[in-house]
């Protein structure tokens, strides 16, 4: 997440699998890896954003895998390693664009905690 006058925007990447799909940066923990690192160098990997972790947002159950997910601060730009379509979103186009309910949940939660509630 990062800031502009607009508010919060969101990143998205488009999925391996199906280019046509957006979600969040996400993949599998390395030897040696925590969660959190893990978390850290895919968003670097996908999405070319360096980011510092804010909060967990839980865990994502996928078929073959279960991914722990965290709302993370933008800190800057660094050359993505994997060749993904990459977009900054704000909060309700960034859940229209996401292709599956439990990511939209996610966002839902993230928000949450960016947005002041009244």
């Amino acid at each position: 997440m990062k800031m502009d006058a607009a508010g919060p925007q969101y990143l998205l990447v488009t999925a391996r699998r199906d280019p046509t799909t957006w979600v969040f940066p996400k993949g599998h923990v390395e030897h040696g890896e925590t969660v959190e690192e893990t978390a850290q160098r895919e968003v670097r990997e996908e999405g070319g954003v360096r980011a510092g972790i804010i909060a967990p947002l839980g865990v994502l159950e996928l078929s073959d895998a279960r991914v722990a997910m965290f709302l993370m601060r933008y800190e800057g730009d660094v050359a993505p390693v994997e060749d993904r379509k990459i977009g900054w979103y704000g909060y309700e186009d960034a859940r229209r664009r996401l292709a599956f309910p439990e990511s939209r949940e996610l966002i839902e939660r993230a928000h949450l905690q960016v947005e002041p509630q009244p």
